[in-house]
């Protein structure tokens, strides 16, 4: 059994940015990949734990009430 992952687009955080971010869910948090915009501009990645996966991406808080 391999393990499948859908990237979400974060519409919300993309927006204020020359660039895009997603996210995937993984074990203990999230995997937050930036994609820049334009020609010769980089990428990353990096982990954002969130055990309970509470991040809601319609907002601009990592963690909401």
């Amino acid at each position: 059994m391999g393990f499948k992952s859908h990237w979400e687009y974060i519409e919300a955080l993309s927006r204020s940015i020359n660039g895009s971010l997603h996210r995937v869910k993984v074990p203990g948090g999230w995997l937050v990949r930036y994609d820049a915009h334009g020609c010769d501009n980089g990428s990353g990645i990096t982990f954002l734990p969130d055990p309970q996966w509470k991040w809601d991406i319609s907002t601009l808080e990592i963690y909401g009430d």
